[in-house]
């Protein structure tokens, strides 16, 4: 994936670059596996239907799975709900933490093309 943290902040500052930088990898590995390499930037200017519009709908799409995932791995993991009376913790499952991922992405994705894979 073409993405920079410069595009990033111009466009979904949440992140310092240190976090975003770290997220990245997970992020764009995450979206390759999702799409099945179709949101790869390798396979979308190869294809024949190549666009910069949809370059730019697949960043945008990263860039918002990695807030997603920076929402969802604090430092006490993917807390779900907290009671105080008698004191609860709940965590997201990794179906649940799976399914925020994909739906942000069928959000991102939408008139791509890319979706029918997700």
């Amino acid at each position: 994936m073409a993405l920079d943290y410069t595009y990033y902040n111009q466009n979904f500052p949440k992140l310092t670059e240190e976090e975003f930088n770290k997220l990245l990898p997970a992020a764009t590995k995450w979206l390759s596996a999702a799409t099945h390499r179709r949101a790869d930037v390798e396979v979308l200017k190869a294809s024949e239907d190549y666009a910069e519009w949809k370059l730019n709908q697949v960043n945008d799409c990263l860039c918002n799975i990695i807030n997603k995932m920076s929402d969802i791995s604090d430092e006490s993991g993917p807390l779900k709900s907290v009671s105080n009376d008698g004191y609860s913790e709940s965590y997201l499952m990794n179906s649940e933490i799976s399914s925020e991922l994909l739906s942000e992405a069928r959000k991102w994705l939408s008139g791509t093309g890319l979706t029918g894979v997700l």
